[in-house]
């Protein structure tokens, strides 16, 4: 899986992630979904965008919805039942990578509790 990450000035005038889907990557994926898309059903189809494995930030949302795009114009193409947007991934949890959890406090005092035995 290639995801790019780069940094860009935002609206508000800062620095910001811009995280997106290696270019070479998309355009492989494309391929794939493109002869996938007149043999599997649709929510067969949607399973395996959500399968793919990318974590849906803005930009990558906006590249999945750009596939979903591909597919259904070569489905309306064959007469075949589009795939709606609304199974396409959506929605992201947040990381806190640095915060410091009540179960991290507590581990790091059994630590020293033992190191000091």
């Amino acid at each position: 899986m290639n995801v790019g990450v780069s940094a860009c000035k935002g609206r508000d005038g800062k620095w910001h992630a811009s995280v997106r889907i290696e270019r070479t990557e998309f355009k492989f994926i494309k391929r794939r979904f493109l002869i996938l898309a007149l043999r599997a059903r649709p929510e067969v189809l949607a399973a395996k965008i959500a399968r793919l494995g990318f974590v849906p930030y803005a930009p990558v949302r906006d590249q999945l919805r750009i596939l979903l795009r591909v597919i259904n114009r070569k489905r309306k193409g064959a007469g075949l039942t589009m795939i709606p947007a609304t199974l396409l991934p959506h929605g992201r949890r947040v990381v806190r990578p640095f915060e410091v959890s009540g179960a991290d406090l507590n581990a790091k005092a059994a630590f020293n509790a033992s190191m000091e035995a």
